[in-house]
């Protein structure tokens, strides 16, 4: 009995020596902003404390239908992000905590996962929890069946604690680097129609509508752009004013039957114009892409202003 308790106290004080060792270790990382980028140190990391083949994050998506993986280490060469179906679609993000697979040849749901893919034999699943919800977890894999037990759950736990830790920090940056977009991008909008508000009362709109173009492209580039009026016929548009207009473009046309067919639309986005005959005048003249503004005057169509790219 002395020896056995002799021998759970070692056991104790090496596995809180490494899991000592493993904060520290992990804790270089937690100034990275995206885990992913250094994914397989920390895998070598947390090879120390718990051996293992492969490691992957996994994000539950689709309410529990799909894992999305976001990064991996001992899977081979995989595309990331990727989305897997769910082995076991029954399990619901909110009931998934800590699973234990002891060996993936008695679970052949399991046969299309990407561990079993790549050859491994058993795994250990520990959720992560993000915002009052579970986001997903970390995969430990082995190529050994039964590799994984009750008692790695802990050290699994710690480490998958590091990750989520990290996966947060990196979810705050971006809200703040989003944030800081918004803010950037509405203060660009003000000073955009500040600066067009002043053109535009300074003189005859085709006159200055290349000056508008040139202060408009710093917030929307673009290589062409027209301003279209409809004409009394309600069917036909003519070229009122252009800035990057080729020569060659015609002056008046019909407009375009999407535009007649729906009084309320607002715009039509078309990143690939080859792929419509009726578009093959604009790709002869070096353009691939449209954005089509719709212009109303009292509620009515008046016409509308189009930007043309070549890419």
């Amino acid at each position: 009995r002395l020896a056995e308790e002799r021998r759970l106290a070692a056991a104790l004080r090496e596995r809180t020596h490494n899991l000592e060792m493993l904060d520290g270790l992990v804790g270089t990382l937690a100034g990275v902003l995206d885990i992913r980028d250094v994914f397989e140190r920390v895998s070598t990391i947390a090879q120390k404390v718990l051996p293992h083949d492969a490691l992957s994050i996994l994000e539950i998506v689709e309410d529990g239908a799909k894992a999305r993986v976001h990064a991996s280490h001992g899977l081979g060469d995989l595309p990331v992000p990727f989305d897997v179906p769910m082995a076991v679609p029954a399990l619901t993000p909110d009931q998934l905590e800590v699973r234990i697979i002891e060996d993936y040849d008695d679970h052949p749901e399991y046969a299309g996962g990407p561990g079993a893919r790549a050859g491994m034999r058993s795994a250990l699943f520990v959720s992560i929890q993000l915002e009052d919800h579970i986001f997903g977890g970390v995969n430990f894999y082995s190529r050994t069946p039964g590799r994984f037990t009750k008692d790695d759950v802990l050290v699994a736990r710690r480490i998958t604690d590091h990750v989520a830790l990290a996966l947060s920090h990196a979810r705050l940056a971006e809200q703040a680097r989003v944030t800081e977009a918004l803010r950037a991008q509405a203060t660009t909008l003000e000073l955009l129609d500040s600066l067009l508000g002043t053109l535009i009362e300074t003189g005859n709109l085709a006159e200055i509508f290349a000056r508008l173009c040139t202060i408009a492209i710093r917030v929307l580039p673009h290589d062409a752009a027209i301003l279209m009026e409809r004409l009394d016929d309600g069917a036909t548009a003519r070229l009122y004013a252009g800035s990057g207009v080729p020569d060659a473009m015609p002056r008046t046309g019909r407009i375009p039957d999407e535009a007649l067919e729906d009084p309320t639309w607002d715009h039509h986005l078309i990143g690939d114009l080859s792929a419509d005959p009726r578009y093959a005048p604009m790709v002869r003249l070096g353009f691939l892409s449209m954005l089509r503004m719709a212009v109303r005057i009292d509620g009515q169509l008046a016409g509308a202003l189009v930007f043309f790219g070549r890419d």
